[in-house]
């Protein structure tokens, strides 16, 4: 019951935030999908907030959690994002963009001066293995927007944490 009445808190937190950060104090919309049947959820919990979460791009590592977490920054850094911060639920990295594209500038408004892209990598320790979410997010003057997950994006995170995957455990055969 203590797990049903946790899980009810989180996703009523996750549907009131909205999938907003709000300035630097730290509180980040880092989901990791639950591992309950969406049937222990009350019915009072809207379908459209059970699907979102449900549906946030996730993969299983074989590699413990600080190994993933150094795998996450090592690939950042090498691909010159910025590590915004490393939370007790995931990483959050950064990038300013250029431009953007027209799916961008649709679903997010038209580009402005200092838009960057933020990725949320959310990461759940279960001990050998990690879980890893991927969530992603425009961000102009502090103000976010989450990418819509349109099938393109959804593959595209896939991909990527199918490439972090890879190196983290690479990582731990090299041993």
């Amino acid at each position: 019951m203590k797990n049903a009445s946790h899980i009810l808190a989180i996703l009523t937190l996750a549907s009131s935030l909205g999938g907003c950060v709000y300035g630097t104090a730290g509180i980040y919309p880092i989901s990791v999908p639950l591992q309950q049947p969406v049937a222990r959820v009350p019915v009072s919990q809207s379908q459209s907030n059970i699907q979102t979460l449900a549906n946030i791009p996730t993969l299983e590592v074989n590699a413990p959690l600080k190994d993933v977490r150094d795998a996450i920054i090592s690939r950042a850094k090498a691909r010159g994002t910025s590590v915004a911060s490393v939370e007790s639920s995931g990483v959050v990295l950064e990038k300013v963009l250029q431009q953007s594209p027209p799916a961008l500038e649709n679903s997010c408004g038209p580009h402005k001066a200092g838009r960057k892209i933020r990725v949320l990598l959310g990461t759940a320790d279960q001990g050998p293995t990690t879980l890893v979410s991927e969530q992603r997010f425009v961000v102009d003057d502090g103000a976010e927007c989450r990418i819509q997950l349109t099938q393109d994006v959804v593959d595209d995170a896939k991909r990527s944490l199918r490439e972090l995957k890879s190196d983290a455990e690479n990582r731990i055969a090299r041993r």
